[in-house]
């Protein structure tokens, strides 16, 4: 289920900045840089997902 939401929201918010940056040509590079940290947070997390549910279970 976390691993799911997690994929849905670096997903569907790495979308729409993409969209977003396509939508205001003026302001795209901010946009573009967001989106792609966004995406590597959320990649992070995903990768470090099963180790934050483990230790989340100990307490």
């Amino acid at each position: 289920m976390a691993d799911s939401a997690v994929t849905m929201l670096g997903v569907v918010g790495f979308l729409g900045l993409l969209a977003a940056a396509r939508l205001s040509d003026a302001n795209a590079p901010p946009f573009d840089v967001f989106a792609l940290v966004w995406f590597f947070i959320f990649g992070a997390i995903k990768l470090f997902l099963p180790w934050l549910l483990r230790v989340g279970r100990r307490k």
